[in-house]
């Protein structure tokens, strides 16, 4: 090798020589580490609409550390190719991720999809590394030939509506011999003041004189009912909808305010040849006006497609999904659908230890900090615990909608775990106003009508230092065994490496179409989710944790809104008294799990032993399944549970304190401030 790095070998002064051989090495290293020009390819083979493009990141400030504003937009090479050309360091191990990003408003970027897998894309440039290997050629979401890509999260103003087709929608004033009916919905961009102009495709422009700004709107379908698994683009006539058809329509646009929604509606005549198109008979106009709420329902007249009178009706739900405010996630890492390789079925303690009961000579009460830690002591893998609203909006733990109150005070402290509220005479008035009678003697009021002060005053009973009920004596410690601890408290107090599922409570329409429990509903659902969204990431540092709900609006909410915590949907499935029909069926539950792209679902033992034989095929859809139910705390019950192997069964009594019966519901007593109460009522 040339030893060109000595300017002379035969320095007299050894001061000048080392000082040349510093500048000298300096030069080596800067030669030999010289950036590497380097080609990445990436190939996608599935459609991308005109503002759609892809990209790339990474964890270097030249690929934009995972942020999204600063990903890097590739170039289409030929084909379904694309390609970005970059300067690499040496001896630096890159980690990258490609995406497809929606462009819009000032430079704006949308992530339609990522590449999710658990082994990000990796390169290490080596200083020896010959010039013929800087090309990397990819595959779209295949890396270490696994695939894994999931839609992006909502951001920076983009909106989702989600529209709700099922049981039987269209009514038509004349019968029809037509069973299939063909639904297709265009998003349409509107000027309130004298032009709109039709964006029935993918991408649309609103030009104003003063300001051009890019717009878009996706709208993609999925029928539930064909187990599809994935949602995607309409065809020309739309989606096809029999009487038992689950078709949810999902739109997501960055102009919420000024688009309408046009329905169309098609059937093929009976007698038509195959290449014959079907017979538009008539179409509705949704304006942004009539989705007044988060969530609603609507029956809008059909207007015929050639007369323009009424031919009938259809009836939908809606629900609007808006983006957190002044919240950013990058693309680093995501645990929405991770779940560890090989995992073990995990034991989940339900409501902490399980239902309210007496433990010893004390009560150790169901979704309370007390409750959480002995489950946890009690060796539960994960807690899952129930997080409800205040009327002050604070986030409480508590496991109903409803809180009986009875007039007298004569309960049997060893059947019911007595609430003891003191209120003023027009605390107690305002409190009725929501309240039901149940009883002569009992009314029922809900819990989102009290607040966090209230609920926090309540007296519960508590052993006195002697036992005087027979019961041998209690190591549950009082002030952590308090009813109606709040969200930020468990982040507080529970230790951060235990794994939590939280189950966020909401009203729940019957199939009576009455409300569970008659609550009333005043609060807005997306300010809720945003609420305990936002609890979350502030206090939950760097929690394993998965969100839950009976609500399937609350999954699709929670899985919309961040791209870091992962959701299970819980149903019961057989003898639902749920209107919602993704409850009803567990194909149904699946098919809409599978879509969303939630972690799992949650479902009762029952359902899950009655669908033995289909258990695999939900699993190959990617989903966890989760199994709960009061038969859950049998040992034959559960050793069957792992058996069929589910990931997680969540049960009662995961401190093995089996003996003692379940205390019946909490139920409250108000009294007023000048009463005294029981000294054992604290």
């Amino acid at each position: 090798m040339q030893r060109w790095f000595f300017a002379n070998e035969e320095l007299p002064c050894k001061e000048k020589r080392e000082r040349v051989e510093k500048v000298s090495m300096r030069q080596t290293v800067d030669i030999i580490l010289e950036d590497v020009n380097f080609n990445f390819y990436v190939t996608y083979n599935g459609e991308l609409c005109s503002n759609e493009i892809m990209a790339i990141t990474g964890n270097l400030g030249l690929f934009g550390e995972w942020q999204v504003d600063r990903c890097l937009l590739m170039k289409r090479a030929e084909n379904n190719r694309w390609v970005i050309s970059l300067e690499l360091p040496r001896k630096q191990i890159i980690y990258y991720r490609y995406l497809i990003v929606a462009l819009y408003g000032k430079n704006e970027k949308f992530v339609r999809f990522w590449e999710t897998n658990d082994d990000k894309r990796c390169i290490e440039l080596s200083p020896d590394m010959p010039i013929e290997d800087d090309t990397r050629n990819d595959l779209f979401g295949i890396v270490n030939g696994k695939y894994k890509v999931d839609r992006g999260w909502l951001r920076h103003g983009v909106t989702v509506i989600q529209f709700k087709v099922f049981n039987a929608p269209i009514v038509l004033t004349k019968p029809s011999k037509a069973t299939d009916f063909y639904i297709k919905i265009s998003p349409i961009k509107i000027r309130m003041k004298t032009e709109c102009t039709t964006a029935a495709g993918r991408r649309s422009k609103l030009i104003d004189a003063e300001n051009v700004e890019e717009t878009f709107a996706f709208c993609e379908v999925t029928s539930l009912k064909e187990h599809e698994g994935e949602f995607g683009y309409q065809s020309k006539y739309g989606k096809v909808g029999s009487r038992d058809d689950l078709l949810l329509f999902n739109i997501t646009l960055n102009d919420f305010e000024n688009t309408a929604y046009e329905i169309d509606m098609y059937y093929y005549p009976l007698k038509a040849a195959r290449d014959h198109p079907p017979y538009h008979f008539g179409y509705i106009l949704v304006m942004p006006q009539k989705l007044k709420w988060s969530e609603g329902s609507l029956t809008e007249t059909i207007t015929c497609a050639s007369t323009h009178r009424a031919v009938g009706v259809i009836t939908f739900d809606y629900l609007i999904i808006r983006s957190l405010p002044d919240r950013h996630f990058n693309m680093e890492a995501t645990y929405c659908r991770y779940w560890k390789p090989k995992q073990k079925t995990m034991n989940i303690g339900r409501r902490g230890c399980g239902v309210s009961h007496w433990h010893g000579n004390n009560i150790l009460r169901e979704n309370t900090i007390e409750s959480i830690k002995w489950a946890i002591e009690s060796g539960a893998d994960m807690v899952e615990f129930d997080v409800g609203w205040t009327k002050d909006k604070a986030a409480v733990l508590y496991h109903d909608l409803m809180l009986d109150i009875t007039q007298h005070d004569d309960i049997d402290i060893h059947e019911h775990d007595i609430l003891r509220f003191t209120m003023d005479e027009n605390e107690k008035k305002e409190l009725f106003k929501y309240a039901k009678k149940l009883k002569p003697d009992i009314l029922t009021v809900p819990i989102n009508q009290f607040t966090l002060e209230q609920l926090q005053r309540v007296k519960v009973y508590e052993p006195p230092i002697r036992s005087t009920v027979g019961r041998p004596a209690s190591p549950v410690r009082h002030i952590e065994n308090r009813p109606f601890a709040t969200l930020p408290e468990v982040f507080e107090k529970i230790p951060t490496e235990v794994y939590l599922v939280i189950d966020l409570k909401w009203p729940i329409q019957l199939k009576n179409q009455n409300w569970e429990g008659g609550v009333t509903i005043d609060e807005d659902i997306n300010e809720f989710v945003d609420a305990i969204l936002e609890m979350t990431f502030k206090l939950a540092g760097s929690r394993r944790i998965a969100f839950s709900s009976l609500r399937s609006d609350i999954c699709t909410m929670v899985r919309l809104k961040q791209n870091k915590y992962p959701v299970i949907f819980f149903a019961k499935g057989y003898a639902s008294d749920y209107l919602d029909p993704l409850t009803q069926k567990l194909f149904n539950m699946c098919a809409f799990a599978h879509a969303m792209q939630f972690l799992g679902i949650g479902t009762n033992n029952i359902e899950l032993l009655n669908h033995i034989g289909n258990l695999s095929y939900i699993k190959q859809t990617d989903l966890r399944i989760f199994s709960w139910g009061a038969e859950n705390r049998s040992l034959a019950v559960r050793e069957k549970m792992e058996f069929i192997e589910v990931n997680g069964i969540i049960w009662d009594r995961i401190n093995k304190d089996i003996a003692p019966p379940d205390l019946q519901e909490n139920i409250g007593y108000i009294e007023r401030p000048k009463e005294h109460s029981d000294t054992n009522l604290n």
